[in-house]
This record gives structure tokens, sequence and C-alpha cells, in this order.
């Protein structure tokens, strides 16, 4: 009879370790999704600026400041995405883009849930999800953030 799982790990209570590799190629990858996602959601922005200025102007609590709100996003998007490029500040990276999304998942809770007017300000892929898929892909890439992050700390490779 062949065991699948050896009957030392039942036992034991033994975990499933990733190789340091394995951790490092996770890292790697979310980290590379995470770049285009963030350069996709600058550029979008960028290209249609006077847009997504007007829709956030629309927003009350950032209707005297859409201007600055408007350059500032697109900014940090693309700086969290610089910092993902590299080794050496790539847990920086995938710490800022952590928070980036729970704020971001928290106004689109805010708005889904109280708001009259939703303006839509992302374009492209973004419109098309929708605001529920939009909540849907954030709560996911939360997740795979998180894990990256956890992943990052816990890894042999982590060493500045």
């Amino acid at each position: 009879m062949i065991n699948i799982i050896p009957m030392e790990t039942i036992n034991n209570k033994t975990n499933w370790a990733l190789s340091a590799r394995t951790k490092e190629r996770i890292v790697n990858l979310s980290s590379y999704f995470f770049i285009i996602l963030f350069i996709y959601a600058a550029s979008s922005k960028m290209l249609y600026h006077q847009q997504f200025e007007h829709q956030v102007s629309q927003m009350p609590m950032f209707s005297g400041i859409a201007g600055l709100v408007a350059w500032i996003v697109p900014f940090i998007e693309l700086s969290i995405s610089a910092l993902l490029l590299f080794n050496m500040t790539r847990l920086i990276g995938l710490v800022a883009g952590g928070i980036m999304l729970v704020v971001f998942t928290l106004y689109l809770v805010i708005i889904l849930n109280f708001a009259g007017h939703r303006p839509y300000s992302d374009g492209g892929l973004f419109e098309m999800l929708g605001w529920q898929g939009h909540l849907r892909l954030n709560l996911v890439c939360i997740i795979l953030c998180y894990f990256g992050v956890m992943l990052r700390m816990n890894s042999d490779y982590y060493k500045y």
C-alpha cells in the first residue's frame, strides 16, 4: 500500500514546509502581479486624468482637494511598483501595496453601502468589473499581498 501522507506527519502534526526557493518564486510572482496591477491602475488614471479628477471631485470627502488627490494616487501606485522591483525594497512595497489595497477596499465598502451616487474613476478593465467585482478583486489581492508579506518575512533569502 502506498502512503500519500506519511503517518509520522499525521501523528506528529508536522507541517509541509516550502523551500526557500519556492517562497522566493511565490513572492516574486506576486510582486510582478502587483507591479503590473499598480502600473495599469496609475496609467489609466493618468491617461484619463481629467475624467479621474472630475470623478474624485464628485466625492464629498475629496471635493476640495480633487486636483491633488488625482495626482497623488497614481504617484503612490507608481512608487509602490518601483519598491516592488527591487529585492531590497520588496517587503516595503508589499506592505505599502497592502495598505493601499485595504484603504481603497474600505473606500469601496463605504461607497457601496452609503453613497447614493457612485462615480467610477478607474476606467478600462476595472470599470468592466463593476463595483462588486472590483471589491472581490481587491479582497483577493489583499490576501495575496498578505501571503507575500508573510513568505517574504519568513524567507531565508530576506537579508539586507
